[in-house]
């Protein structure tokens, strides 16, 4: 029988001249030698008009000059940490509708953003760009951040895998991300691990063997097996299930080693927010 082809998951990253961009097109770079996606560079010039195209008068610009030489320089720095044949694209108008836009009309699988991640009297932690793209987009947004360095933990693998980890509860938002996580994995050939925190104020190694605790087992167990059955439904075949005890937030950030990005449905909350200012890997918010 033959095998039956998956085309080639598409990623747009969006880009600046900072840090935090920098740092997004290296973690892609990475992560598309070792899936193969195709990537795609994008820099939106903010201007309240938009252009479909870059007008003729415009393209003599400093700021469009600047833009191009920044694109290419990303470009060259996706290829030297493992991407191939990345494409660039630049765009006038504004800058939030604008990635939004194209990522939708051509059909992308996933947005790639950076953010800084460290204004905490800002919503969800994020920048006004990445908040308002992250709020219009119909497709999963990646938000990678500046992590201190005293904060990062390593990221091992096994050869030849690569793993998301996806935190799940009874949510309609947690079942998104299940469906939306196992759309685009499909494509690029990753494993995903569903994780479950029974909540708690301290950490436990193994869970508590109390009647209490043997129910919300039961519970978590049940919610695993429904997360997991619509991840296989979907043609995953690797698909781990854990349940872990203690502070939702410490949980999910202490499972995260190993894992190349942590996955969470969207939804309003205090815990959404700190996970997005504290996790040690980038975030996969899926609407």
């Amino acid at each position: 029988m033959e095998e039956k082809k998956t085309r080639k998951v598409k990623a747009l990253v969006a880009v600046d001249d900072s840090e935090p961009s920098e740092r997004a097109v290296i973690l892609s770079g990475r992560f598309a030698k070792d899936t193969g996606i195709n990537l795609t560079l994008l820099h939106v010039i903010d201007n309240p008009k938009g252009y479909k195209e870059i007008p003729e008068d415009w393209r003599h610009k400093p700021s469009v000059k600047e833009a191009e030489e920044m694109l290419n320089r990303f470009k060259r720095l996706a290829e030297a940490n493992g991407a191939k044949d990345v494409q660039t694209m630049l765009a006038i108008g504004s800058i939030s509708g604008e990635i939004v836009r194209i990522a939708e009309e051509n059909d992308f699988d996933y947005l790639v953003l950076g953010t800084r991640g460290m204004g905490a009297l800002k919503r969800f932690f994020l920048g006004s760009v990445a908040d308002k793209v992250v709020h219009q987009a119909h497709l999963p947004v990646v938000v990678t951040r500046i992590i201190e360095k005293e904060k990062r933990i390593p990221f091992k693998r096994e050869e030849g895998e690569m793993r998301l980890l996806v935190a799940v509860d009874d949510s309609r938002a947690s079942e998104k991300a299940v469906l939306g996580t196992s759309q685009f994995a499909g494509n690029a050939n990753l494993h995903i691990t569903l994780i479950h925190v029974l909540e708690d104020v301290i950490h436990y190694d193994e869970i508590p063997d109390t009647y209490v605790y043997n129910l919300r087992k039961e519970e978590a167990k049940r919610i695993l097996d429904k997360s997991k059955a619509i991840a296989e439904a979907l043609g995953i075949r690797d698909v781990d299930t854990k349940i872990v005890v203690g502070p939702i937030e410490e949980e999910i950030n202490r499972a995260a080693t190993g894992y190349a990005s942590i996955v969470l449905g969207w939804k309003d909350g205090s815990i959404f927010g700190k996970l997005l200012s504290s996790a040690p890997r980038p975030i996969v918010i899926i609407r």
